[in-house]
């Protein structure tokens, strides 16, 4: 695993859903380690009950194939309708194009309207990888951060 792909992990065990999604994504892809798909939905899901919104797509394209973890179509609704609410590109259409039972649209749509996010109690981060410095306003003009004009 790189450099990276252990921050990310680093970040992903504390409870931070975004590196939880980046390092799902880092496994789904094969950057910086070996591709693992059943691994990328652990960590897709784990973020999606947090509520990350993209993760929640990545995990309901998940459930509509059977792709690391089993075929559920109701599950597969609930987490695309979830990400659709929240406009994430893509969500609709996959939601559009899920073909299902009415029953389970129903079922899906209703775990949807349930949710409720799932806190991950946040772990103290080893010292070698600190809490990222803020960017900087996205007022702040190029000279302003040092480039020459």
């Amino acid at each position: 695993m790189n450099d990276l792909c252990h921050m990310w992990g680093s970040r992903a065990e504390s409870g931070d859903a975004e590196a939880q999604f980046q390092l799902g994504y880092c496994y789904e892809m094969g950057h910086g380690t070996m591709r693992n798909i059943s691994v990328a939905t652990e960590w897709y899901l784990r973020a999606a009950q947090q509520g990350h919104s993209r993760a929640q797509l990545h995990i309901g394209l998940a459930f509509s194939n059977g792709v690391g973890v089993d075929w559920d179509l109701a599950e597969a609704c609930k987490w695309l309708t979830l990400a659709a609410q929240r406009k994430v590109q893509g969500a609709q259409d996959a939601l559009n194009m899920l073909k299902m039972p009415a029953d389970a649209r129903t079922l899906g749509e209703q775990r949807a309207k349930l949710f409720k996010k799932i806190a991950e109690p946040e772990k103290p981060l080893p010292p070698e990888y600190p809490n990222p410095q803020p960017l900087p306003p996205a007022s702040t003009t190029q000279e302003q951060l040092g480039f020459d004009l």
